[in-house]
């Protein structure tokens, strides 16, 4: 009795910290985490950092960019973590004086999360490969822009020296000129060669 009433006070921690804890109680690899929260093992400083270094790869001010970074910097951090667990993984593999239990289940434990990477690595190119097949067509559509741009700007200057060159008013160098207005004599072809040539000869 007495201790049930002890079990219904107990509510828990209540420290930050516990509970921090307390929340990874069931967390086994945490490979299926959501990749916005942080890990105990995990800072927020680490986190900004593989942001910084994203948007100093991409042009971060772009909405449609953003849009396309928040997906890949999630699936590099779940990459990174289960680079992370893989590697743990085989360094408990390697423990000496293991019994075939322990062995088995270490095994298996490997295996899975050798899965995961798998995974979370084929999202994080798939991400980097939509975001860059993004910034190449953005980019091609620039220099498209660009070059049109050099276009006017080259007949604007061609324009500006004809005036200069012959002292024309604009709408005099902006006509059509005459000699380009002319057609053409069509030249006709010549006839065939009658029957009565061939007998001729």
């Amino acid at each position: 009795m007495e201790m049930r009433k002890q079990q219904a006070n107990n509510t828990g921690p209540h420290t930050p910290d516990g509970k921090t804890r307390s929340s990874q109680n069931s967390t086994k690899h945490a490979l299926r985490s959501n990749p916005r929260k942080l890990l105990p093992a995990e800072t927020q400083a680490e986190v900004d950092a593989i942001r910084e270094s994203w948007e100093a790869e991409f042009d971060f001010e772009s909405p449609a960019i953003q849009s396309l970074l928040t997906p890949l910097i999630e699936a590099d951090r779940m990459f990174r973590r289960a680079t992370t667990a893989l590697f743990d993984a085989e360094i408990a593999l390697c423990q000496t004086g293991l019994a075939d239990e322990q062995l088995a289940v270490l095994h298996k434990q490997y295996q899975l999360i050798l899965r995961y990477k798998t995974t979370h690595e084929r999202a994080f190119r798939n991400a980097l490969q939509t975001l860059e097949r993004f910034v190449g067509r953005r980019d091609r559509e620039e220099r498209a822009y660009r070059r049109q741009v050099i276009h006017k700007k080259v007949a604007a200057v061609d324009l500006a020296v004809k005036i200069l060159k012959n002292d024309l008013n604009l709408e005099t160098a902006l006509a059509p000129q005459p000699w380009l207005s002319k057609a053409k004599p069509a030249q006709t072809p010549d006839p065939p060669p009658s029957p009565a040539s061939h007998l001729n000869l």
